[in-house]
């Protein structure tokens, strides 16, 4: 069956600016939270709370923020990467905390 060209929504620039300041400051948090967990990786607290799990999570909730930006409608590219960059990360992130809370319960 023949589909019609997909037809993409026109977001203004001013909304794409904002996405991408807050885009911007969630993965400055991420990476100085990224960055305390690395320098502190020797710390007591920090190995008793499983210091290389806590990067691999950073990581992923880093990849899921700048997986955000494929929520744009801007071309098929973003429409098909979607769900695989952010469906991927977020079970990875949900794989962690799950292992983690059952080793503390």
């Amino acid at each position: 069956a023949f589909e019609d060209e997909p037809i993409f929504l026109n977001v203004s620039m001013s909304f794409k600016i904002m996405f991408f300041i807050f885009i911007g400051i969630a993965l400055i948090f991420e990476g100085h939270l990224l960055y305390f967990v690395v320098r502190s990786r020797g710390h007591l607290v920090i190995q008793m709370s499983q210091g290389p799990f806590l990067v691999v999570l950073l990581l992923c909730c880093m990849v899921a923020t700048v997986s955000c930006v494929t929520f744009l409608p801007l071309n098929d590219v973003f429409c098909n990467l979607r769900t695989p960059l952010i469906g991927i990360s977020l079970q990875a992130i949900g794989a962690i905390l799950v292992g983690r809370l059952w080793r503390i319960h």
